[in-house]
């Protein structure tokens, strides 16, 4: 195995880089990159100071690939987390996991990972995330789903009312506005909302239309759409495309929204289901508790189709996260053990709220509620209750001390990110 010690400098596409990401685009099925999007991720690779890992075989014979073609992939960067606590918590993002299926079961994802974590332990990185393609692969190291995401179709006909009008204006904007708008704007929501994970540097590109992850060219169908309050400031954005599907209903999609308020959240989907020739409106990262959906005067216009997991963590330093993390309106305290075979999370904490701040220490005290370092993670922000833990056997304890569980770690309200990576 090799690690490339973070991308090269700014400049040409190295060959080695250039390898290490069609092998990416291999395991995911995606079209190889032109010279611009290369370069576009290359760029975004060395400003956000990504490790890469990849696995090489030697022995692959020669009418094979070549073994200087990494046969699995994995990089990691750091970003920050919202976690309610007063700072931003740093955290180990991971991304473009790929083992190719000639090489499966022969532990070079553990490998990886196992290096990958320890070294983001020895660091002091608290947590690790991850957005999962498969909901099978990570548990067994530990990462559990943290926050959740609900794929949404608004019907837009005449039944689409909102029971008060949102105030503030929507004006169309560039793509190369947006791009310098919508980082210094999600860091701003992103400091607001628990469970939002930062951003990376082409995000903005993607949101705007400038390129496609998945197809690796700019998609000229994207409009973009801010939203400005009463004293004239920018309080939301939008980006979407408009597509017929078979039936020749056309469907607006939205590609990203990013919201300081209900009221910019609401207006801006107002705006779009406004929009002529447009029958509905699909976004795949609404929040769960979606305030649209009740500012309707029929709600049966507002359908979820899918609910899933989006982000994914691993806890590392139990006693700094979850010391950290706010319990508003708590006064409580729990002993709580945690059962973890990699050993980043294992042990027993004794965690106390006060006025809604928490204190975490290691103790020897017998543990009140018991659980894996999975269902910790799943656990730590709210996004799944202790109750429903309990029920699925994902955590034991006593009714009473469950109770008190469920009242600490679901003071903050549901956790939130609409981030991929």
């Amino acid at each position: 195995m090799s690690a490339y010690p973070g991308a090269p400098g700014p400049g040409d596409v190295p060959d080695d880089f250039r390898r290490w990401r069609q092998a990416v685009q291999i395991g995911f099925h995606q079209n190889r990159s032109n010279a611009r999007s290369l370069q576009l991720y290359y760029e975004e690779a060395c400003a956000d100071g990504w490790t890469l890992r990849g696995f090489h075989d030697s022995e692959q014979p020669a009418s094979a690939l070549g073994a200087d073609y990494p046969v699995a992939t994995y990089a990691s960067l750091e970003k920050d987390m919202n976690i309610g606590a007063p700072e931003l918590m740093p955290a180990h993002l991971i991304t473009e996991v790929t083992v190719r299926p000639t090489h499966r079961r022969r532990g070079i994802l553990r490998r990886m990972m196992t290096d990958d974590l320890t070294d983001a332990k020895e660091r002091g990185i608290p947590l690790a995330a991850l957005t999962a393609t498969e909901a099978t692969i990570y548990g067994r190291f530990g990462f559990g789903p943290t926050t959740f995401i609900n794929r949404i179709q608004v019907k837009t006909d005449i039944r689409f009312r909102l029971r008060e009008q949102p105030s503030g204006t929507i004006h169309m904007t560039s793509r190369d506005q947006l791009v310098r708008l919508a980082p210094k704007f999600f860091q701003r929501v992103h400091e607001r909302n628990v469970g939002s994970v930062g951003r990376s540097r082409n995000d903005a590109y993607m949101s705007a239309g400038h390129w496609s992850y998945s197809d690796q060219t700019s998609d000229e169908t994207v409009r973009n759409i801010v939203h400005m309050d009463e004293n004239g400031q920018v309080d939301g954005y939008a980006s979407y495309m408009v597509t017929d599907d078979i039936t020749r209903a056309r469907t607006l999609t939205i590609r990203d929204l990013c919201a300081a308020n209900s009221n910019a959240h609401i207006a801006l989907f107002a705006y779009l289901a406004s929009i002529d020739l447009v029958e509905k409106v699909e976004w795949d990262r609404a929040p769960v508790n979606d305030p649209l959906e009740w500012a309707l005067v029929d709600r049966r216009c507002y359908r979820v189709t899918e609910r899933t997991d989006l982000i994914w963590c691993r806890i590392l330093d139990p006693v700094r996260i979850l010391s950290a993390r706010a319990y508003p309106g708590v006064d409580s305290e729990l002993i709580l053990g945690v059962e973890d075979p990699m050993g980043f999370a294992d042990g027993v904490f004794h965690l106390r709220a006060v006025d809604g701040t928490g204190t975490v220490e290691r103790t020897d005290s017998p543990a009140e509620i018991t659980m894996g370092a999975d269902a910790l993670a799943s656990l730590f922000l709210g996004g799944v209750d202790a109750r429903t833990l309990e029920a699925s056997g994902r955590l034991s304890g006593s009714p009473e001390a469950i109770s008190r569980a469920q009242q600490l770690f679901t003071s903050l309200g549901q956790p939130y990110s609409n981030t991929y990576f």
